[in-house]
C-alpha cells in the first residue's frame, strides 16, 4: 500500500495497553495538546504507530482513544498489528458457529475493560478492519512483521472490511492465511524434533521466528543463528537448506524498513539490526519501554535516531495512578437509545467515524439527552460534558 506524504516520522513500536509509557513517550517526542484539542508536534511531526496496541497492558482503552483521536487529527498514521487481527478473528463467526480464531486469555482481559461501555469492544473491532497491514513510503517502508513482496501481492489492497477476505485470511490452507501470517507474525521455522523453548508469556513454543535479513541462500545457518529475537534459543543444529529457502529475504539495496512484533530484550541495543531494517518493539508490555525512531526524509537508518522510553518512571508510578502527560486523553465514548456510538470531547461531540462535527442543533439536542441521564453517563460525567460542549 503506497503512502507518497513526505514527512518527518516518528515511529512508535507495540504499545500493549501501555497508555502510561505512551503518553510519557509521546511528551519525550514533544508532543502536546494544542489549541484546537488535537495533539501535535510543534515542528509538524507525525506519528506512524506500527501495531499491537491492544494485550498485555492494563489501559487498552485509553491507549486506543489516543492512537484513534490522533489518526483522526491527521497526526498520526496507524497500521494493523496481529493482535489486532486476532481480534477481528475472534469477533468474527466461522463454520459451524464457532468464531475464526478462539479467544485467548490476553484478549479477554482486553475486552473486560469495555464491559461498562456496551457496544464500544465492536465498535474498535469495526475500526481495526480498515487499518492498513503495511505502508510504502517511497524513501522507507514499515510493516508489523514480515516485509515480503510475494505475501503482499496475495493479500494487495484487500482490508479485512471485505469479507471473503476476511473469513479466507482467517481459515487455515488458503493463500490469504499464509500471506497475512507472515505480514503480521513472521515466518516461522519448525524446530528439530525434542527442541522447544518458552517465550516471555511462558508458552512453550515448537516453532520460531524466523530472521529474513542479512543472509543468503549459500550461508550455513544454525537455528539459534535464525531464531528471533535475537538469543531467544540456543541450538546449533543446522537448518535444511530446503527451509533456508522459505524464508522471505530483504535485499540491502531496498529501502529502509520499519518493523514492531519481535519482543526484543529491553536491554538489548537500541540500533538497527541490519543495514536496513530497523525494529522497535523492545517488550513495552511487559517491562521494557516503549521506543521510536525519528525519521526525517533522506536519511540512513542510525542508531542515533533512536529515542527510548524510560522504563524506571513506569516501574515507579503506583497502580492506579494518572499519568499527566499530553494533559491526559479528553474524550468519552458512550452509545446511546438506539445503539450509535458517540465520541465526546472537549467541545465536540461526534459520531464514531462521522466526517464532520455535528451541527449546533444537533449537538443541543444530544446535550439535552446526555443530561437526561439515559445515555448511561453519571451526573459528573455529564455536568462535566455540557460545560465543555458550551466553550
Amino acid at each position: 500500500m503506497k503512502n507518497n506524504e513526505t514527512k518527518k516520522y516518528d515511529i512508535i513500536g507495540d504499545i500493549h495497553g501501555r497508555f502510561d509509557k505512551l503518553t510519557d513517550h509521546l511528551k519525550r517526542l514533544g508532543y502536546r495538546r494544542g489549541d484546537d484539542h488535537n495533539i501535535h508536534h510543534p515542528e509538524g511531526r507525525k506519528v506512524l504507530f506500527l501495531g499491537d496496541y491492544i494485550d498485555r497492558g492494563e489501559n487498552n482503552r485509553d491507549t486506543l482513544h489516543l492512537v484513534k483521536e490522533m489518526v483522526d487529527a491527521g497526526t498520526a498514521t496507524a497500521l494493523m498489528g496481529n493482535h489486532e487481527f486476532n481480534a477481528v478473528l475472534m469477533e468474527t463467526e466461522g463454520p459451524e458457529g464457532k468464531t475464526l480464531r478462539p479467544r485467548r486469555e490476553n484478549t479477554d482481559r482486553t475486552r473486560a475493560e469495555f464491559d461498562e461501555f456496551p457496544g464500544e469492544w465492536a465498535t474498535w473491532i469495526d475500526w481495526f478492519k480498515d487499518l492498513p497491514m503495511w505502508l510504502d513510503f517511497g524513501d522507507f517502508r514499515a510493516v508489523h512483521a514480515t516485509w515480503d513482496e510475494k505475501s503482499m501481492d496475495v493479500i494487495g489492497e484487500r482490508t479485512l472490511r471485505d469479507e471473503n477476505f476476511l473469513r479466507a485470511a482467517g481459515t487455515k490452507g488458503t493463500p490469504e492465511f499464509d500471506a497475512v501470517e507472515i505480514v503480521l507474525k513472521g515466518h516461522e521455522l519448525k524446530l528439530p524434533e525434542g527442541v522447544s523453548f518458552f517465550d516471555k508469556d511462558g508458552k512453550e513454543r515448537f516453532k520460531t521466528r524466523a530472521r529474513w535479513w542479512g543472509f543468503d541462500d549459500d550461508a550455513p545457518l544454525t537455528f539459534g543463528d535464525i531464531a528471533m529475537p535475537p538469543g531467544s534459543l540456543e541450538n546449533n543444529a543446522p537448518v535444511p537448506h530446503e527451509k533456508v529457502k522459505t524464508i522471505p529475504r530483504y535485499p540491502e539495496s531496498a529501502p529502509p524498513v520499519f518493523v514492531g512484533h519481535y519482543w526484543m530484550d529491553k536491554d538489548a541495543p537500541k540500533e538497527p539490526v541490519g543495514p536496513n531494517v530497523v525494529i522497535l518493539d523492545y517488550s513495552a508490555g511487559m517491562d521494557g519501554p516503549v521506543v521510536s525512531y525519528r525519521w526525517n526524509p533522506g536519511d540512513t537508518v542510525s542508531k542515533e535516531a533512536f529515542v527510548v522510553g524510560d522504563v524506571e518512571d513506569d516501574a515507579l508510578r503506583t497502580e492506579g495512578e494518572t499519568p499527566t502527560v499530553v494533559d491526559a486523553v479528553k474524550t468519552s465514548f458512550i452509545v446511546d437509545e438506539s445503539g450509535r456510538p458517540w465520541e465526546i470531547g472537549a467541545g465536540f461531540v461526534k459520531l464514531v467515524g462521522a466526517a464532520e462535527p455535528l451541527s449546533d442543533d444537533k449537538r443541543a439536542r444530544l446535550t439535552r439527552t446526555i443530561l437526561s441521564g439515559s445515555m448511561g453517563v453519571s451526573k459528573e460525567e455529564a455536568i462535566r460534558i455540557s460545560l465543555d460542549l458550551k466553550k
